[in-house]
């Protein structure tokens, strides 16, 4: 009775007040946390703000003392490409002063080597279709030296040549005494249409000399190709017949390995009979048991190794002893089919013009 009448005393707004005023005192506390942020935001950002234009000004600083740099560097760059042009445009000077001299010494000495030969006072006369021509220039003695040149031409082409092609052919072009002119400085003076056909007919001469050297390695060239083709077939023949005798060899080899081991194969089958009848026996006899199984796998495998081991070595001794059997056959072939025709093939041919074919 006492509660109710409590109950009865509250006033019926007084819980919607409370519930009010405590969310007035919330919405407070949430503004005064936003504003805190806020403030704290605003913050940041000012900070943010110094620290980009402090590092924008230090970019720009560091822009500008490259640039700077860059601007000494080029300045630099080209007071020495200015230095440069002027030494050689020196360096130009002084070699065009050099070769004038040059050239002035050169002419000099080219007046006092024409000085020392004769000249005639005859002019230039004019030929028909040919124009002016220079008066004729002699040495006080040409015939010793051309003598002597023509000595020296011949010795050389006969030397060439060698006696098996019948000596020299004559004459080189630049050898050749055309007509009566004269050389001077290396070169002839002398009518052109002589000089075209002494030229024509040289040219005839050397070119039937090539076609007889030409000629000449084209025989022993067939008689090569034929020996080649013979010792091909006989290598081809001898390969086949050592194939098929290693062949031989390794069949029966392989089947008398396989006899080996089905002579083996009924001890191993005993022995393994043996040792499943004694496993029966017991626990205690159980290691005695693995040794054996032990032994005989490490018999078995060292009988197998010694087997592949011999049987190596076999078919190799017998692949030698075959490969010398048919060399030596092949060259008592050869020496009997050619007896003139040595083992090294070096043909029959003249001094100087032999060929080994390998």
């Amino acid at each position: 009775p006492g509660g109710g009448r409590k109950a009865a005393m509250v006033k019926p707004g007084e819980g919607l007040l409370r519930h009010a005023g405590r969310l007035e005192r919330e919405l407070q506390q949430e503004r005064e946390a936003r504003a805190r942020e806020l403030s704290e935001i605003r913050c940041f950002i000012g900070s943010e703000k110094l620290c980009r234009d402090e590092g924008l000004r230090a970019l720009q600083e560091r822009v500008a003392a490259l640039e700077q740099r860059l601007a000494e560097g080029l300045e630099r760059e080209r007071r020495a490409r200015e230095g440069d042009v002027h030494e050689l445009h020196d360096l130009l000077k002084n070699e065009i002063i050099a070769r004038e001299g040059l050239s002035s010494t050169m002419h000099e000495v080219l007046m006092s080597n024409l000085a020392a030969f004769d000249l005639p006072a005859e002019p230039e006369e004019e030929q028909p279709g040919v124009g002016r021509v220079r008066a004729k220039v002699t040495f006080r003695d040409v015939s010793p030296l051309r003598e002597e040149r023509k000595d020296r031409g011949a010795h050389a082409v006969d030397s060439q040549t060698g006696p098996a092609e019948g000596g020299a052919i004559g004459v080189l072009p630049e050898l050749q005494d055309v007509d009566e002119g004269v050389h001077f400085g290396g070169v002839a003076f002398a009518d052109p249409e002589v000089t075209r056909s002494a030229l024509e007919q040289q040219m005839a001469d050397m070119q039937a000399h090539m076609g007889r050297l030409e000629e000449i390695p084209l025989e022993h060239q067939q008689e090569d190709v034929h020996d080649l083709r013979r010792l091909l077939d006989c290598e081809r023949s001898a390969r086949v017949e050592q194939i098929r005798s290693v062949e031989e060899s390794l069949t029966k080899e392989l089947e008398g390995s396989i006899a080996t081991a089905l002579e083996v194969l009924p001890e191993e089958r005993a022995a393994s009979s043996s040792s499943k009848a004694s496993e029966s026996e017991g626990d205690e006899k159980r290691p005695e048991q693995t040794q054996r199984r032990g032994t005989s796998r490490s018999s078995r495998g060292s009988l197998g190794s010694k087997l592949q081991v011999e049987y190596m070595r076999r078919a190799q001794e017998l692949a030698s002893g075959n490969q010398r059997k048919q060399r030596g056959s092949v060259v008592e072939e050869l020496s009997a089919d050619s007896p003139q025709t040595p083992v090294s093939m070096e043909t029959r041919r003249p001094e100087g013009q032999r060929s080994r074919v390998q």
